[in-house]
């Protein structure tokens, strides 16, 4: 039962070190094209 669980513990974290890969390297092929909004700002808290 211990090696199921340490190995969902690794796929869940391979997947989630995979997703921030890609949106960082989304927000910088947007950077590198010259564009100035590419990371959305929360504009929450002003209100």
């Amino acid at each position: 039962m211990v090696p199921v669980i340490i190995l969902l513990v690794l796929v869940a974290a391979g997947l989630f070190v995979a997703f921030r890969l890609k949106d960082v390297s989304t927000l910088q092929d947007c950077v590198m094209s010259g564009r100035k909004n590419c990371a959305p700002v929360d504009t929450s808290d002003l209100k």
